[in-house]
């Protein structure tokens, strides 16, 4: 019964998956190898890139094979803590179901083409170009931390 509280709203993950799919290979076709395109002037724009390395392309060209490495088992540890501790608050499961579906789909891309696609880019701050797996993931974590907040801030009134 623990196994099943352990991996509620795994479904969650899926979408994640699915979108970040969907948006890189829509990316891929339309914008690859065309350059930049404007779609909030100031705000947003469409930039194509291909990055091998991590956040920020570092170690970019280096042991693609780490990465993936590190990808699978920080997955897999995602879901080990899920399983050990089914009684997690919702707003923490649903962070990090999250973070397993961007980091899936980003483990797709570097195993199936050896790079992640990025391609938005916020013109209004000098900030590097990301993916919709990029961005579950933040968010994922951002509930993470919110969920830890709550927790604590819950503890401190009892």
């Amino acid at each position: 019964m623990k196994l099943r509280r352990g991996c509620r709203l795994w479904w969650l993950a899926l979408p994640a998956i699915a979108a970040d799919r969907l948006l890189k290979c829509a990316a891929a076709k339309s914008l690859a190898p065309s350059g930049v395109h404007t779609a909030i002037p100031g705000i947003l724009s469409w930039a194509y890139t291909e990055n091998s390395g991590t956040a920020f392309s570092m170690l970019s060209g280096r042991a693609p094979w780490l990465l993936i490495a590190l990808t699978g088992a920080l997955m897999l540890g995602i879901l080990i803590y899920q399983l050990a501790h089914p009684d997690n608050s919702a707003l923490e499961r649903i962070g990090l179901w999250l973070i397993v579906g961007g980091g899936l789909g980003n483990l797709w891309d570097r195993i199936a083409c050896g790079r992640v696609i990025d391609f938005i880019r916020l013109d209004f701050v000098n900030f590097a170009v990301f993916n919709p797996a990029d961005v579950f993931v933040c968010a994922g974590a951002g509930l993470v931390i919110l969920s830890l907040i709550l927790g604590e801030r819950g503890k401190k009134h009892e």
